[in-house]
């Protein structure tokens, strides 16, 4: 699995770096990299998912920046944030994702299959706090 994912992280990289003002070939990017974050933390190297959820993040807080108006941009950070948190064990990253979920909710933006998010990211940022997390 992790060969198909580095592959397809090469063509990602590829069509971001020749489109670089498309937001979907950026979108597919940061997708690659999560998967490929996916991969190496299921396969134990850490560090490595780290690294790839890192540039994850990046270009998800870019694409969220630049299209305010778009949900999915907005969705896609907050996975990154719950990514994140779940890598770094930081509480500060569960905090923006629920705050980032909690804001689309009252403007109608959250869809109803990710209002259940909420919830759990109010656990996650609430456990994490009592256990010291920081703010990211």
């Amino acid at each position: 699995a992790k060969a198909r994912y580095e592959q397809s992280l090469g063509v990602a990289e590829r069509l971001a770096r020749d489109n670089p003002g498309s937001a979907e070939a950026q979108r597919s990017l940061s997708i690659s990299y999560d998967r490929l974050g996916d991969v190496l933390r299921e396969g134990g190297d850490l560090a490595g998912a780290r690294a790839r959820y890192e540039q994850y993040l990046e270009i998800t807080e870019r694409l969220a920046r630049d299209n305010p108006g778009s949900a999915k941009a907005q969705r896609d950070l907050i996975v990154s944030y719950v990514k994140m948190q779940e890598s770094l064990g930081d509480a500060g990253y569960a905090q923006r994702a629920l705050e980032l979920a909690s804001k689309l909710q009252v403007e109608g933006r959250l869809s109803p299959s990710d209002a259940g998010m909420i919830p759990e990211l109010r656990r996650r940022a609430g456990e994490a706090e009592g256990a010291g997390g920081g703010a990211g």
